[in-house]
């Protein structure tokens, strides 16, 4: 018994030992090793870093004049994981938050769903900012949010931020809100690309906005700020300053833009008509006005958008900007290419070329406009009259000199080749986002879209049209057999291909911007010019960084040029546009341009008039196009008369200077003072140090937290030896106590057993002893009846006597005695 309870003494004594050594490890794991890392995270929860917006920069025409500013707005910002986790109380806070600012509770949660994933509405309907930080409001007024600034705790992950809102100046009566563009949220992967970007900072979305927007939107700041256990403020502490964004200084004309606007608004509005106008500096490439209709102010945009304002934007197509995004078929304007294509395939540009009223080929005729011939005349009186059949058989006569019927899949022809060089099918290189490509007719162009829809059309050849040959079999059968001669040969550049691009028809589409920097081209030095509308960056300390236009070597010999300017000089003298500019002083400012008529199959024409200005020297190049215009020297060439009207002053001020637009800087005022420059060398220097001393720094402190990151791995690993082995004497002191639990049980058992045994023993050694007591009185009883002959009964009489003595004991005893 007391060698037993010793084990056991020993046994708990060791388990005690165990869990003492493992308490002290975890005690020096987090007092020694993990000290400095608690020590960082406790100091966390009262020290808070957030990056401050900066000013956007400014946006400001030629002049100077403001287009774009800024004015303090106030928003309403989710941040999702300060938000209560309980659903009911969330769903309260954000009733209570909609009854705030006057909306629905609904509405602020579709705000919270990221655009483009599930569930999400369309735009402005879903979050296209940040998703971790959704904008719910974007424009509150002050008194609708004074109770969530004055008692915060009251609203967890509801935050009242001030930003700069975009404002335009009430002074300015254009719209521009295609070029300007607009801003938004920054979005999840703009913040990851640049850590140091508040969630709730501006980016540009469209227009100068986007295109320019690293230079508008500045420098971030940083401030630290110190709350409390209660999550209140205590202070604030500026890390780092925000730098204001650069103003942009544009080659826009307000004056001019101004113009233009009216000029396209008082002739389509209200006719459900698109159209654009465009004018260039020939001499620079830079945009003097751009105006497309339908069009909007920027200002919708300001503070967020509604649905129902987006939805009447899209639909009315005021989305779209049809000088830059609309691609038209050019029609007649595209002449004076085909003439650049004739010049470089050695055609004599003055020599005399037939004006049949119409040419068959293959069945077909292609004829002028209205059915009309000329006889033969000079290839600038062709431009003059706009003589199709003249072009369609230069275009004719390229074709079969380059090949003929075949599969150009790289090859872009004479006539595709000179309008490539031009500009047009090519991105322009414009500083506006969301440049449409346009498209402009040639071998390489029909091959290319031959391999977009061959399994459109080889599709729709087989079905052949099931629904229509129900209705109407003839025009299916049409339709099917059309497909089908798309699906086998639509890669083949046929002659009639070749010939309606030599008209500016067929496949070819392009934008107003295109046709305007072409004529540019054609009539300026021969050189083509990436359109921009930005001229200058002015910086807050002063410093101004140029936008320089990119230029192409020659494409236009100074003989084609000169031919192009008399043939189209002679178009507004005595040719389709006589009319409209018989009573503008071409004797002063002689406009040189082009009438276009395109045709669309089951639409009305679209009208276009391409020009530059002056003859003798262009300065100017424009471009109007009016989609279902009708013809162009009836609704495109009077608009243009108009503009080039506002520009000289006829009848009224010019609105640009005589002797052609200035682009020298204008003074605005910097926002920073500048520094002398020695001061801010030696700023430059001292920073620089700084950051040099700050990256030893940094390298002694990382080595030095290697060094304990090592020696904590090293305690951890002691750490968890110890543990394995405390762990390992714990199991053999059970495993112990189990065999010894064991084992008492089995002498237990045999014990029980052996007591068993001796009982039985010594009721056998009594009933032994009971059978010899009765031996001896059978053998008394015998030997005395051997000696008396009724001892036999004596004895009977006896052993009953004492049997009955017996009986007797026990039951009073109540049981024999053992």
């Amino acid at each position: 018994m007391r060698t037993r309870a010793g084990r056991r003494l020993t046994l708990f004594t060791l388990l005690i030992v165990a869990m003492m050594v493992a308490l002290g490890i975890r005690t020096y794991d987090l007092a020694i090793v993990r000290s400095e890392g608690l020590a960082e995270a406790a100091l966390s929860n009262n020290s808070r870093l957030a990056a401050t917006v900066a000013p956007r920069g400014l946006i400001v025409d030629r002049t100077g004049h403001p287009l774009v500013g800024n004015q303090g707005a106030l928003s309403l910002q989710i941040d999702k994981a300060a938000l209560p986790e309980d659903d009911k109380a969330r769903k309260k806070l954000l009733a209570r938050v909609a009854a705030m600012t006057g909306t629905h509770a609904w509405r602020l949660r579709q705000q919270m769903i990221a655009c483009g994933t599930k569930g999400a509405k369309a735009p402005p309907r879903c979050n296209e900012g940040h998703p971790a930080f959704p904008s719910i409001a974007l424009t509150v007024k002050r008194k609708q949010v004074q109770q969530i600034m004055e008692e915060p705790e009251r609203f967890p992950g509801i935050a009242v931020i001030e930003y700069g809102q975009r404002s335009y100046p009430d002074n300015v009566d254009v719209q521009m809100g295609h070029v300007l563009g607009h801003v938004g949220r920054v979005n999840e992967a703009e913040v990851e690309a640049d850590p140091d970007l508040s969630p709730t900072a501006l980016a540009g979305r469209s227009g100068l906005e986007e295109h320019y927007n690293k230079a508008l939107s500045g420098k971030p700041g940083l401030r630290r700020s110190e709350v409390d256990s209660t999550g209140e403020v205590q202070f604030r502490e500026v890390i780092e300053k925000e730098q204001t964004g650069a103003t942009l200084v544009t080659s826009i004309d307000v004056g001019l833009q101004q113009a233009v606007e009216n000029i396209l608004r008082d002739r389509l509005e209200g006719q459900g008509k698109e159209g654009a106008a465009v004018v260039l500096d020939v001499k620079t490439g830079r945009v003097l006005a751009m105006a497309s209709y339908p069009t909007y102010s920027p200002d919708i945009w300001a503070g967020g958008i509604s649905k129902r304002d987006y939805n009447k934007l899209k639909r009315s197509g005021a989305l779209l900007n049809q000088a830059l995004q609309g691609t038209w078929a050019p029609g007649s304007t595209f002449k004076p290419v085909t003439t650049l294509a004739m010049a470089r395939n050695g055609e004599n540009l003055q020599g005399i070329y037939a004006c049949p009223s119409g040419i068959n080929v293959g069945g077909h005729t292609f004829s002028n406009f209205g059915g009309a011939g000329h006889g033969s005349l000079q290839l600038a009186d062709a431009i003059r009259v706009s003589c199709n059949t003249v072009f369609y058989q230069a275009a004719n006569r390229m074709w079969a000199q380059e090949g003929g019927l075949r599969v150009g899949k790289k090859e872009w022809g004479r006539i595709g080749k000179a309008a490539k060089d031009v500009g047009l099918g090519q991105y322009s290189g414009i500083d506006l986002a969301g440049e449409t490509k346009g498209i402009v007719a040639s071998p390489k162009a029909k091959y290319d879209l031959w391999k977009e829809r061959k399994h459109a059309w080889c599709k729709a050849a087989e079905q052949g049209y099931p629904k229509l040959r129900r209705t109407d079999p003839g025009l299916a059968a049409k339709y099917t057999s059309i497909d089908r001669e798309n699906c086998l040969e639509g890669k083949l550049w046929r002659q009639g291909d070749a010939m309606n691009a030599g008209v500016g028809q067929g496949m070819t589409a392009v934008t107003p911007l295109q046709m305007a920097n072409a004529y540019a081209t054609l009539l300026g030095d021969g050189h083509r010019r990436d359109p921009h509308v930005g001229t200058a960056l002015v910086y807050p300390d002063g410093r101004v960084k140029k936008i320089k236009v990119p230029r192409s070597k020659q494409v236009v010999p100074r003989e084609t040029t000169m031919f192009l300017r008399d043939a189209m000089g002679r178009v507004t003298q005595a040719g389709t546009a006589a009319g409209v500019f018989g009573d503008f002083p071409l004797n002063k400012w002689h406009v040189m341009g082009k009438t276009g008529t395109a045709q669309v199959p089951g639409q009305e024409d679209t009208s276009w008039f391409v020009s530059a200005a002056p003859k003798d020297d262009p300065q100017y190049a424009t471009a109007v196009m009016v989609a279902r215009g009708g013809q162009g020297g009836q609704t495109s060439a009077p608009l243009t008369k108009k503009i080039y009207e506002a520009i000289y002053g006829v009848g009224r001020k010019p609105v640009l200077p005589k002797d052609g637009p200035s682009y020298a800087i204008p003074d605005i005022k910097p926002l920073v003072k500048a520094k002398p420059l020695q001061r801010v060398k030696k700023q430059q220097q001292r920073a620089a140090k700084q950051r040099a001393a700050a990256k030893v720094e940094a390298k002694k402190l990382a080595k030095q937290r290697q060094r304990q990151l090592a020696r904590a791995k090293e305690q951890q690993a002691r750490a968890k030896r110890l543990q394995q082995r405390a762990a390992a004497v714990a199991e053999r002191v059970e495993s112990r106590l189990e065999r010894n639990r064991k084992q008492s049980k089995a002498a237990r058992r045999l014990a029980r057993q052996q007591s068993a045994l001796a009982k039985a023993a010594r009721q056998q050694w009594r009933a032994t002893k009971r059978e010899a007591a009765a031996t001896r009185a059978a053998a008394e009883a015998a030997r005395e009846a051997s000696i008396d002959p009724d001892a036999k009964k004596k004895a009977k009489e006896k052993a009953r006597k004492k049997a009955q003595q017996r009986k007797q004991e026990r039951r009073s005893a109540g049981s024999e005695p053992s």
